[in-house]
């Protein structure tokens, strides 16, 4: 919305240093035909200079939110919450896997999503120690097959995994058309795209 008002008070700034500029110039030439046919351009093209920037502006401030904040989700912090593709069993798992990840002092924002059969872990990891990216995953998969042996897990450093995870918790909340099914078969897409990766 913020865009919105900077690209209104833009075109209308525009459009008054426009018309001011003329009228400068008209006052300058004292011949009234040369007014008259200024004046007639002028108009014209500030007809058109009006329209186009009202398209701009209605375009502007059309832009869906929601894939900002996904977007976002790359720059800074966003801490999404758990999500369980299937309904709310094995929430309180999730959120312990979560806080357990999360308490590595090299890692800056977490991701878990747990689906029928695997648990999904992405994260991304603070500037300085992207160096070590393949010992820290090393040591978070090593820590989550201890605390939890049962549970198969997929742990994933990359963005664009981490960015996934993000949009699907967004469609899980927002969308009522995304169901559990949809969900799980998101999840198991996300999972095989990580597996490509490595």
């Amino acid at each position: 919305m913020k865009n919105c008002w900077v690209t209104g008070s833009f075109i209308f700034s525009l459009i008054g240093i426009n018309l001011v500029i003329f009228l400068v110039n008209v006052e300058k030439t004292n011949d009234s035909h040369i007014y008259k046919k200024g004046m007639k351009t002028v108009m014209r093209n500030t007809y058109r200079f009006i329209i186009l920037m009202s398209v701009i502006l209605l375009v502007s401030c059309n832009q869906d939110q929601k894939a900002k904040d996904s977007q976002l989700a790359l720059v800074k912090t966003t801490n999404p919450p758990p999500v369980v593709t299937d309904g709310h069993k094995g929430n309180d798992q999730v959120e312990k896997i979560k806080r357990d990840v999360s308490s590595f002092p090299e890692l800056y924002d977490v991701a878990v999503v747990k689906g029928k059969k695997a648990i999904l872990v992405a994260y991304k990891v603070k500037h300085l120690h992207r160096f070590n990216m393949k010992k820290i995953e090393k040591n978070v998969t090593k820590m989550l097959e201890k605390k939890y042996p049962k549970a198969k897990f997929t742990v994933s450093s990359d963005y664009k995994i981490f960015l996934e995870v993000v949009r699907l918790d967004e469609k899980m909340r927002t969308s009522s058309k995304f169901n559990h099914r949809d969900a799980e078969k998101r999840f198991n897409e996300i999972v095989k795209m990580t597996e490509d990766i490595k």
